[in-house]
């Protein structure tokens, strides 16, 4: 409802699709937004002060106060070398809502994508096939070969300069079909988008390890990286429980970024991403969640901090099914509560007999209520 999406920073705003990831690297996403979230065309027309179509602000002020009804800014940060990380997060499987530790399980993939300057002739170690020629190719038809890759191009194919003890054949085209293997570069000397997950409680056992792919590299643009993680954490969020057991509510993934935004910035990945599995208590309401579920914060042209980093939520929009407690804890209750006005019923003179149907409801109730209390929010309200 409104006061749902009232929750929502209103500089908080979904980006552009991008539908083929060997082009996200030379055309990061525009900021054209599909129709489907309920806000005024003023929100809509063109980025913030500062921003550029690709959802980018190129430079900022610090230390801004108003002073007098004026600004007064401190010194201009240029954000031009800033690195553009393109961010997609797709939830598969919503575990559990705890109602008592107001937290929430959920197991979804992160994906990034981002254009490294550096990232080009780097040293790597290439399993190719021997050629047919080769007397040893019957035998061994693999070899092992240290290079330097120049370029990998978007269909597999290298620029590979082959080394030979310590010198350097001159540059080959190798294609995709005459290797088997190429060794990844050493990840720790290039960029890499570090961030932090601002309500994260743990991570499970079934958390993967983080998988890394150059997609392509030249050296006028540098590579091209995609990053892939599968999540199967525990977030903590704040629930409003009042209209309980009809309540809805909102369930957030924040993340922040490591670094200024002089040093990155995330763009998210526009696109309604349906959950798979949802427990069983809960639904996901749809109409909600398009088109998008991730929000960037559009940092602030005119700025109070020394600084500023790029914020990232996910929001997930839920509706609990009432079902269970109407079935199992309103009916029965009610009918109990229905047996004791067959009191009236009874003479007024009985006055055993109408005592002993009471008391009979009444432990009957009292009883049932010490078994619901488990599945009953312990809340003051």
């Amino acid at each position: 409802g409104p006061g749902d999406m009232a929750k929502v920073h209103s500089s908080e705003l979904p980006l552009a699709n991008v539908s083929e990831k060997a082009n996200i690297g030379e055309r990061l996403p525009s900021r054209s937004c599909k129709s489907g979230l309920q806000k005024s065309k003023k929100q809509l027309l063109g980025p913030p002060p500062g921003y550029d179509t690709d959802g980018i602000i190129r430079k900022f002020w610090s230390n801004c106060k108003i002073k007098h009804g004026k600004y007064e800014c401190g010194q201009e940060v240029n954000c031009e070398k800033t690195i553009a990380v393109a961010l997609d997060i797709a939830p598969h499987e919503l575990k559990e809502v705890s109602n008592e530790k107001e937290q929430f399980e959920l197991v979804f993939i992160m994906k990034m994508y981002w254009q490294d300057p550096k990232l080009h002739s780097f040293k790597t170690k290439i399993t190719r096939r021997r050629p047919k020629a080769d007397p040893v190719e019957a035998v061994d038809p693999l070899e092992e070969v240290k290079g330097i890759v120049r370029r990998k191009y978007k269909n597999g194919d290298l620029l590979f300069i082959e080394q030979e003890g310590e010198s350097y054949k001159p540059a080959v085209l190798l294609p995709r079909s005459d290797y088997v293997l190429m060794e990844d570069p050493d990840w720790k000397i290039y960029f890499f988008p570090t961030y932090t997950f601002l309500n994260l409680v743990r991570t499970e056992a079934q958390t993967e390890e983080p998988i890394m792919n150059l997609l392509w590299c030249d050296e006028e643009k540098g590579g091209f990286v995609e990053f892939r993680r599968r999540y199967d954490a525990v977030f903590q969020e704040s629930l409003e429980l009042k209209m309980f057991p009809l309540d809805r509510q909102i369930c957030r993934i924040r993340i922040t970024a490591e670094k200024e935004i002089q040093d990155f910035q995330f763009v998210a990945i526009d696109g309604w991403r349906n959950i798979a599995t949802v427990h069983e208590e809960w639904q996901v309401e749809e109409k909600q969640l398009s088109p998008c579920t991730t929000y960037i914060r559009y940092a602030d042209e005119m700025c109070p901090h020394r600084g500023q980093r790029s914020l990232v939520k996910t929001v997930l929009h839920l509706q609990r099914k009432g079902d269970y407690y109407f079935h199992n804890v309103l009916i029965n209750i009610f009918l109990v509560n229905v047996i004791a006005l067959s009191a009236f019923a009874v003479p007024i003179g009985d006055i055993g007999d109408r005592l002993s149907l009471l008391s009979t409801t009444l432990v009957a109730v009292t009883a049932y209520q010490t078994v619901i209390n488990e599945n009953i929010p312990r809340k003051t309200y």
